[in-house]
This record gives structure tokens, C-alpha cells and sequence, in this order.
């Protein structure tokens, strides 16, 4: 290492270089610090040369160690080498804690762990290898401002199912910062620098002292080790410091960044609440506010109950789907706990109700007791609305029907329209929806019965798959003996299917693999040899020419002609059968992973749309023939059912069965012996755009076209037309936007133009009549004008800014600046008007013929905007992230009517 420490020397020993004296019984030259300080120098002279490694470069050095840069020679590899510092050298808690460091990181095996690769001793130094993190550190991104928020939950999400692990193999890390997050070469997150690490399972005789004493970084300590309780640093420690990790790179500033000193910051963090996030941006989503505030809650049992836990609910943001974290009002609350303490909350409802009751009789007059009454009512049904549990719907309106037969009024006609626009699932008798199976005979012998069947689509022929042999046989209407019979290969069972149009069979994992049989089950024609991995699940495509293989280690979508592979995802467990949506544009696979839930792919090429979670692991995916809803039965003995082109869970059903199906009338759902009867939303609709477009934007404004049959919506990244008549996207502009924090803004010149305008530049974009966009027209833009809206005339409203940076308006007749008149500012610029009101509470009143009726928006769409048809008879609402809620005012009132709840 080029230092060599000589031997002793006579009595009484001294320091060479300082004179400073030394231990009798050394054998040293040199006091520690001296010796300390020519290590370095020789470091800095002549590298840190370490058997089995090149030419070491200084990266950094920390209070504890020194990084170099060194090039391993077998394997040949660049790596991460970490030394301890000299002068702790002979600190035996220091070496301690360099060893515990070691000890974590080597123990933990997760994709978002930075791997060890060695750890050894030189010279009396010990030493770690690593992988090389060349994409640099989280705080050297965090210097040039803040992630975009979806940035930003996606990071902290991977980042905190690794922390997750490692706290479920017994590791804290307890020095969580944007430091020790590291990036790789493809922008992929790291943890690292576990040099604080406690090992939990270690016994109480390797604890440390002078460690334990002062835990973290300040700025992203937690209240309990900031108070002194170092003894508290548990896994809520963690979870605080990843939530201010979070509120950093959300906000770009450490919380409690204005304290300026280590006594009034332990202070602050000790005894006050953290800056809202809302102050610092008041553009960041509500939503991750809420989140970050749930993880940096000062009592450590408020927080999120795991990492993991905090990583679920940044995924159900970054979803669109609801957080667990978001303040529930006062009746939510009441009905909560109503629920976790039901014989307390039974005596208690006993009591207050008979109380109520003498105390209505002693001083209330009839009407006011009626009016309690019907306050009563509203309340249990505005409470079974939120509950959510099946049936709501029917029990919450028939409440509202005894409140109105009492003392009608616009808030009960409200709740009921609340009511209308949601899902609902009814349990029903199960003989009522039963269907008739065909007579076929179950087994190929006693001990051998079919667990599967499935039955071609003329009805003539059935296949039979049987679990125990994993034997396929198939069999003819009316005959009690099997046409033929295909033996699997070892240790397998073969899964299979009919091709839609009834032309033949597919077959998977049998002894002679993949295998296209005949319409008659006499011929096989080989596709694809029988592979390396079990098929876990077979689904055929609509249009019978792919079909999706899951397997044991991976997902593949094959020809159903040939077997030529289409497109494959590796390394993907699938769990069970994938299924197709009916369109066949998407495919719902179940696999294992961080996450457990369904993911749904683009059919064409593989790519990403969007998952739904389920509470345990998916072990079968249903999907409705018609009305785009996915049952998914679990490992935990729920079955989830949601929406495919939202996301939106409809109801979690308490179901031991795997055995899920939607029976032929499209009405109802059964699970083994249960049935449920699907109540759809009435009235409402939430249009979904294409799946490249689903990410989350930044969006700003909504306009129909004059003869409203297009509308069209602004977003950061430019502007989507949709059908009104089908609610589906037929096309999107992109704008050449480049700040986020400035509106693409767009208008109606025509029912087939539009005008699009971003900072810098103005498109004049031409439709197809099926709302296509095609070749956009650049605009020649006058200097410091802005368009502020374009009324039905086609007059533009326009800012303009003059060389001193004053605004004022003109009125540009179609457009043309050669005639422009002066103009005043907008008087109103909310998305409000005369007929249409976006209330605090994000409800929306809208003014009807026979009064005002107030819509209540699903839970987690944040209006932004929102337009009412030339008839008043549509409404559609722009939510943040880019939703359009479509609401057919005049179905509503029938409805509404049609329960027992007419319009004044």
C-alpha cells in the first residue's frame, strides 16, 4: 500500500515525525495520526492498489469511507471499491460499523440494492466491491430542481419496495438521503451507503454505541431519533425519511430547509409540522401531498404501516386509482370505525337512537321532528354510498325514498343522482343464473376426472383437461367415449383452447408440443417443439390468429398459423391463463412481482397500459363478452371486479371459489356458487384516451365543435379529439410545447378545424369528418400577442404585451390583426358560467329547466374544466389526470324520476 510501519523501537517508543509518545508496549514508528496521514499521501501518490483490481481513481470520501473507481480483473468489469478511512482505521466501532455496511449490503439481492461483489482486507484495511453507479446521485439531479411529480412517484415507489425488502431480511438503513440514491447508466435507482445500517436480527452483543448516538442526516431525520429516542429507530424511521425524500423531490427543497441551524432544526423537526407541499407548489396533486404527509407523520404509528404500503399507494396514484391515504370526512370516519367495532358501535347506535327518539317526543314539534328524520335518513344513505359495499345502491335509495315521502328536497334528489351514476354488484340467488353445460361425460375414468372443459362453439365437441394425469381428451356431442387422447410432457398438464371460428383446437405442453388439432380431433399438426418452461395458461386472440402463452418464465404471443413469436416479455412468471379483452386490443396477464394485480398490455406490440391491483395473487382472469369488466379471483379469497378501459374498481367480493364466469345474458357474475347481479352506472361514462396517451398530464381546457359532435381537450403534450356520439379518442395533435409550465391552448374555427396555440407559436390544424387530425398549417404570430379565447363569431379575444411589458386587449374580427378594436379583459376566467358552477368541494351545480341539480364527481377526478351541449342536455368535465366524464343530463332525470326522485 506503499506505507510500511517498522518495528519497535527502545523505550521509552516516540513518534518519528511528531514526537509524540507512544505506548509502552508499541511497536510502532509512528503516533496513529502520522501514521494515518502518510497513508493518505501515499494513497494520493501512488493509488490504492488492491489485489485483483486496476488502477484506482478517487470518486468521493465520506465521514466514514473512500470510494474509488477501479477496474476488477476477473470478472473484467469497472466497479465501486470502498476503503475505510485511515484515521478509523483502529476505531472498533468504526470497523464495526464498515463491517455492518458490508454485511447488509452483501446480504440483500434486490434489482434496486446496489450489488457487492467482494469484501475483503488489505494491509489491515478492510474493503468492499460494488457495482459502479456511473448515472451519478439523486441529490446531483435534485441541484437543477425538482422531478415532475410522475417522476418522481415512480422513483420513490421502486425505491421503496427495495427498502421494503431489506426490511423484511432484517436490515434498516436508518441514512436515507438523495445521496445514497445512485443511478446506473440507463437511469435505473439504487440504494446504497447502508454505513448507519442496523442489522435487526443480530444479537444484542454486536450493538453498537458511539453509532447509535446520533442516527441520519438531519434534514431527513425522523421526529423520534430528532428527539433523542434513538432507541426508536425502527422501520417507521425509514418510512419518514423516505416521505422527505419524497417532499424533496416534489418541492427541490430538504424539509425544513429554512432552519438554520442543527439545534433549531432537531428543534423544528422534534416539534413542529413539515411546510405543506401545497405552499411550496401549489400546482403539485393533491393527491401526493396527501401521501408524502402520511409518510412523515411525527408519530411513527401514523405513517404508512411498511415501505411497501407507501409504495401501493404512489402505484394507486400513478394509476389513476384512489389512495388509502386521503382524508376521509367526518361521517366517512364515523362509518369506519363503525365497521371495525360493530357490537360498540351497535350499543352505541342503540343508545344515541333511543335517546333521539325520547328526546324527539319531549321538545320537538312533528315538522321538526320530521325533518331530523329525513336528515337521518340522508345521512345513512350518503353513508352507504361511501361504504361502497354490495348492494349500496338499492339500500341507500330505498332510505332516500322514505326521506322524500317526508319532506322532499333537492339534497335528497342529489344523493340519489350520486347513487345512479356508480357501479354496483347485487348478490343474488344462485339457481337463477345458472346455464346448462351439456350433458358430457367428466372424466376419463373414475380416478381421472376432468377439472377443466372447454366446449367448441358450435356446441358439437368438447375439450376435457384433466389435473391429476394432465391428460386432454376430446369428445364428440352424444358419445360417452373420448375421440382422442394427448398425453402431456413429464411432469406437466396440458392447457388448450377452441379457435373462435370453430376450425380446430389449440393444445399446450403435450408430449409433442404445441399442437393445432383439426375441427374433428383427428389430425395434430405440430407449431412449436414443447419448451424449456411449463405453460401456466393458454388465450386465443379474438381473431383466432395469436394466442398468448403464459409461462413459468415468461409471457410470449405467438402465430396461431405457424408459432412465429409476435412479441414476448422474458423473465415474466405468469401465475394463470392470460385473457384478451373482447375488441382484442389488450391483453390481461396475472404475474408475479412487487405488485400484486393484473397488468394489461397493447395486443399489437407489448407495450404497457396499466394495471389493476388485487389484494392477493390473481389466480384466474374473467373478462365480460361485452361490457369491458375484469373478475379477478385471488390467492386471499377476494375477487376484485373493475373496468378495463379505466381502472375503476366496481366492488372487492369476498369469494373462496377460483372458478369465475360471466354467464351468456351479460348480467350477472358467478363465482363457484355465489351470483351477483351487475348494476351499471346510469347516465354517466368516463371516455379513455389510447394507451400511449395514458400517462399522467398536465391538463388545462375542453371546447366542442359547433355542430357538437367533437370535442376536443388541451394537455401539455398537445390535443386530443374525441367522439361525442362513441366517447373514444379518434386522433391527437402534438404540440410543440416545450415548457410544462406554460397551457397549450386550443379552439374551434369550424366543425373541422382547429386552432392550436402553444408559447411561441400558433397551428392551424384541419379534421377529417371522423375527427382525424391531419398536416397542421403554421401561423405567422404577431409579437407580444397571446389569443385568449375565440367567441362563436369567430372574433379572437387577444393580450398584448408592448415594449414596457404593459397588457392590454383587442378584438381581432376572424382573426385578422389588420382590423383589430379594443377589447376588455375577461371578466371571469374560471371554468365556470351562468348554467354550470365547480363547487370547493369539486361537486358541480348545474342549472336545469325545473331547478338546479348537483353532480357529485367519482371519487379521485379533480374537474379542471368542463362544457355543457348547445342543448344542455350533455355535460362533459375535464379531470386531472386526463379524464372526460360524460354525463347524459337527460337520462339522469328520467332515471332520477323513474326512482321515485322528479324534478321540482
Amino acid at each position: 500500500m506503499g506505507i510500511k510501519m517498522d518495528e519497535a523501537v527502545d523505550s521509552p517508543p516516540s513518534c518519528h515525525a511528531c514526537g509524540h509518545p507512544l505506548a509502552a508496549a508499541s511497536t510502532a514508528q509512528f503516533c496513529p495520526a502520522c501514521a494515518y496521514a502518510a497513508f493518505d499521501a501515499a494513497i494520493e501518490e501512488e493509488g490504492f492498489h488492491v489485489p485483483g483490481y486496476e488502477t484506482p481513481e478517487l470518486i468521493s470520501r465520506g465521514g466514514m469511507g473512500v470510494v474509488y473507481r477501479a477496474r476488477q480483473l476477473r470478472p473484467a468489469r469497472d466497479v465501486a471499491l470502498k476503503v475505510l478511512l485511515t484515521h478509523l482505521a483502529e476505531d472498533v466501532e468504526m470497523q464495526a460499523r464498515f463491517h455492518i455496511e458490508a454485511r447488509a449490503m452483501a446480504a440483500l439481492q434486490h434489482p434496486a440494492i446496489l450489488p457487492i461483489y467482494e469484501v475483503g482486507e488489505i494491509d489491515g484495511m478492510p474493503f468492499f466491491s460494488m457495482m459502479l453507479a456511473t448515472g451519478g446521485s439523486l441529490a446531483e439531479r435534485l441541484e437543477k430542481g425538482p422531478l415532475p411529480p410522475r417522476e418522481a412517484a415512480t422513483l420513490i415507489a421502486a425505491l421503496c419496495r427495495a427498502l421494503h425488502y431489506a426490511h423484511q431480511q432484517g436490515v434498516l438503513h436508518r441514512d436515507l438521503k438523495p445521496e445514497n440514491f445512485l443511478f446506473d447508466g440507463e437511469g435505473r435507482g439504487y440504494i446504497t451507503d447502508f454505513g448507519l445500517a442496523k442489522l435487526v436480527i443480530t444479537s444484542p452483543a454486536e450493538a453498537l454505541t458511539q453509532i447509535d448516538s446520533f442516527l441520519g442526516t438531519p434534514h431527513y431525520m425522523p421526529p423520534e431519533i430528532a428527539s433523542g429516542s434513538v432507541h426508536q429507530a425502527a422501520t417507521p424511521a425509514d418510512i419518514y425519511s423516505m416521505g422527505a425524500v419524497l417532499y424533496q423531490c416534489l418541492s427541490g427543497e430538504k424539509p425544513y430547509a429554512t432552519k438554520e441551524n442543527l439545534a433549531s432544526l432537531l428543534r423544528a423537526i422534534s416539534e413542529e409540522k413539515t411546510p405543506a407541499l401545497c405552499s411550496l407548489d401549489p400546482r403539485l396533486p393533491r393527491d401526493l401531498e396527501v401521501i408524502c404527509a402520511r409518510a412523515m407523520e411525527s408519530a411513527p404509528a401514523a405513517r404508512y404501516a411498511s415501505a411497501a404500503d407507501l409504495a401501493d399507494d404512489l402505484d394507486r396514484w400513478l394509476a389513476g386509482h384512489p389512495i388509502h391515504a386521503r382524508p376521509v370526512g367526518a361521517t366517512e370516519r364515523l362509518w369506519r370505525w363503525a365497521r371495525r367495532h360493530p357490537l360498540p358501535a351497535s350499543l352505541t347506535a342503540a343508545l344515541m337512537l333511543t335517546a333521539l327518539i325520547g328526546s324527539l317526543l319531549l321538545v320537538f314539534s312533528y315538522q321538526e321532528r320530521g325533518k331530523l328524520l329525513v336528515r337521518l335518513l340522508t345521512d345513512q344513505a350518503r353513508a352507504e354510498r361511501l361504504l361502497g359495499e354490495p348492494g349500496h345502491r338499492d339500500r341507500a335509495l330505498h332510505l332516500l325514498r322514505q326521506a322524500v315521502a317526508i319532506s322532499p328536497s333537492a339534497e335528497i334528489r342529489d344523493e340519489a343522482a350520486a347513487l345512479l351514476v356508480r357501479p354496483d354488484v347485487l348478490a343474488v340467488p344462485f339457481p337463477a343464473v345458472t346455464e346448462k353445460s351439456g350433458n358430457w361425460p367428466v372424466s376419463l375414468d373414475p380416478d381421472d376426472p376432468a377439472t377443466t372443459r372447454r366446449v367448441s362453439p358450435d356446441g358439437t365437441g368438447s375439450l376435457s383437461f384433466h389435473e391429476k394425469t394432465g391428460r386432454a381428451a376430446a369428445w364428440k356431442a352424444g358419445t360417452a367415449t373420448p375421440v382422442s387422447i394427448w398425453n402431456p410432457s413429464p411432469g406437466r398438464a396440458i392447457t388448450g383452447d377452441f379457435l373462435p371460428d370453430g376450425s380446430g383446437a389449440i393444445l399446450a405442453d403435450t408430449e409433442n408440443g404445441l399442437l393445432a388439432i383439426s375441427a374433428n380431433f383427428l389430425d395434430a399438426r405440430m407449431l412449436l417443439p414443447a419448451g424449456s418452461s411449463a405453460v401456466t395458461g393458454m388465450a386465443i386472440h379474438p381473431s383466432g390468429q395469436w394466442m398468448a402463452l403464459g409461462m413459468a418464465d415468461g409471457l410470449a404471443v405467438v402465430s396461431a398459423k405457424d408459432g412465429s413469436k409476435i412479441w414476448q416479455i422474458p423473465s415474466l412468471p405468469v401465475l394463470c391463463a392470460p385473457a384478451w379483452t373482447p375488441d382484442g386490443k389488450l391483453l390481461a396477464v396475472a404475474a408475479t412481482g412487487e405488485q400484486r394485480g393484473v397488468t394489461l398490455y397493447d395486443s399489437a406490440d407489448g407495450s404497457f397500459d396499466r394495471t389493476i391491483s388485487t389484494r392477493g395473487w390473481p389466480t384466474q382472469i374473467a373478462i365480460h363478452p361485452r361490457a369491458h369488466l375484469l373478475a379477478i379471483p385471488d390467492s386471499d379469497h377476494y375477487l376484485t371486479l373493475a373496468e378495463i378501459s379505466t381502472g375503476r374498481i366496481w366492488a372487492t367480493l369476498r369469494s373462496p371459489s377460483s372458478d369465475v364466469k360471466f354467464p351468456a345474458d351479460g348480467q350477472h357474475l358467478i363465482a363457484g356458487d355465489k351470483a351477483w347481479l351487475l348494476e351499471n352506472p346510469k347516465a354517466l361514462r368516463e371516455w379513455q384516451g389510447t394507451s400511449a396517451l395514458r400517462e399522467d398530464e398536465t391538463v388545462f381546457s375542453l371546447a366542442l365543435s359547433p355542430d357538437g359532435r367533437h370535442l376536443l381537450t388541451t394537455a401539455t403534450r398537445g390535443v386530443r379529439i374525441w367522439s361525442v356520439a362513441d366517447g373514444r379518442q379518434t386522433g391527437f395533435h402534438a404540440a410543440e410545447n416545450q415548457r410544462i409550465d406554460a397551457p397549450t391552448a386550443a379552439w374551434w374555427l369550424d366543425d373541422h378545424r382547429i386552432l392550436v396555440q402553444v408559447p411561441g407559436g400558433m397551428e392551424r390544424v384541419p379534421l377529417s369528418p371522423d375527427g382525424v387530425p391531419a398536416s397542421a398549417e403554421k401561423i405567422s404570430r404577431s409579437p407580444g400577442s397571446s389569443i385568449v379565447s375565440i367567441d362563436p363569431s369567430g372574433a379572437w379575444l387577444v393580450r398584448m404585451t408592448d415594449d414596457e411589458e404593459k397588457h392590454f386587449y383587442e378584438k381581432w374580427p376572424q382573426g385578422d390583426s389588420t382590423q383589430a378594436l379594443p377589447a376588455h379583459a375577461p371578466s371571469n376566467p374560471l371554468p365556470s358560467s351562468r348554467a354550470t358552477t365547480i363547487h370547493p368541494d369539486g361537486s358541480i351545480s348545474v342549472l336545469r329547466a325545473k331547478g338546479v341539480l348537483r353532480l357529485t364527481l367519482p371519487q379521485s377526478a379533480t374537474p379542471q374544466g368542463m362544457v355543457l351541449s348547445a342543448t344542455g342536455d350533455q355535460l362533459f368535465v375535464l379531470c386531472h389526470p386526463h379524464r372526460v366524464l360524460a354525463w347524459d343530463l337527460l337520462a339522469l332525470t328520467q332515471a332520477l324520476r323513474a326512482e321515485g326522485f322528479p324534478e321540482k
